[in-house]
């Protein structure tokens, strides 16, 4: 585990598991508040310089993702101030409806946090989504059982596909989820 200040009341703190490293910045203003989670995948991995450990609050968040204990990580801890009410329905309606171990399309996504049509928008929202693993934003695959992509980044559905079957979700000869794990 390696911790760096990156601004004024700041910090971050890298850890690396078997799918890549994980960077977690948060503040203290006026409490602890997870800013930013950031995936870095194996082939990317940085070694920043060690200036201290994380506060309790924050060793909780990398114990979870140790333990695979995800679906158990609270969203309190989260800053919401920067996200438009729209963003904040969909991560709230995601957090709360795909436990772990399922996953559930764009559009299902797009119906349950109330606008059918808005598919597109889901996955543009989930795209910038500054909280993943907590937001567990890999767990939103396309209508076809294709998993489509991960945090707005090219190559990166390996890493999304390592952690769907992370969570025992099953892909078919095709590449495609198993349909029992959909909601």
């Amino acid at each position: 585990m390696k911790t760096s200040h990156s601004a004024v009341g700041q910090f971050c703190h890298y850890k690396t598991y078997p799918f890549g490293m994980v960077m977690i910045q948060w503040g203290l203003k006026p409490t602890i508040r997870i800013k930013k989670i950031e995936l870095i995948p194996a082939m990317k991995r940085k070694t920043p310089k060690d200036s201290g450990i994380p506060p309790p609050a924050i060793s909780a968040v990398f114990n979870a993702i140790q333990s695979e204990k995800l679906n158990k990580l609270s969203i309190s801890l989260l800053d919401w101030s920067s996200l438009n009410p729209f963003t904040k329905k969909v991560f709230f309606t995601l957090s709360k409806i795909v436990p772990y171990g399922k996953v559930i399309s764009y559009k299902g996504l797009a119906e349950k946090a109330g606008n059918r049509k808005a598919a597109r928008a889901v996955g543009n929202v989930l795209a910038k989504n500054p909280f993943p693993l907590i937001i567990p934003c890999h767990r939103v695959i396309c209508s076809s059982g294709l998993i489509g992509g991960f945090q707005g980044k090219k190559n990166s559905a390996l890493l999304k596909k390592t952690l769907l079957a992370s969570e025992g979700i099953l892909f078919n000869k095709k590449g495609r989820v198993e349909k029992a794990c959909l909601l």
